[in-house]
């Protein structure tokens, strides 16, 4: 794996677990806060929903034009 990757690897995994909190804490919310709170929530969501996108796709264009396979060296533990 080279250096990029595993600091795309990194950015990806940070994003997905941002998106994956603020999904919890907006479940955890709803019927215990306000209609304008609450849709403040949504749209952290869907701004962390959208940041991983992106990493995961930063990530994937980097494998397909350096060639490397983030997936099985991952695996492999290369």
């Amino acid at each position: 794996m080279c250096e990029r990757q595993e600091e795309l690897l990194g950015l990806y995994q940070r994003a997905v677990s941002r998106f994956s909190a603020t999904l919890d804490a907006s479940k955890s919310a709803r019927g215990t806060v306000s209609k304008q709170e609450y849709d403040r929530l949504y749209q952290y969501v869907e701004q962390a929903r959208a940041a991983s996108e992106q990493a995961r796709l930063d990530l994937e264009r980097h494998v397909a034009e350096h060639g490397c396979d983030y997936l099985n060296a991952a695996l492999s533990g290369n």
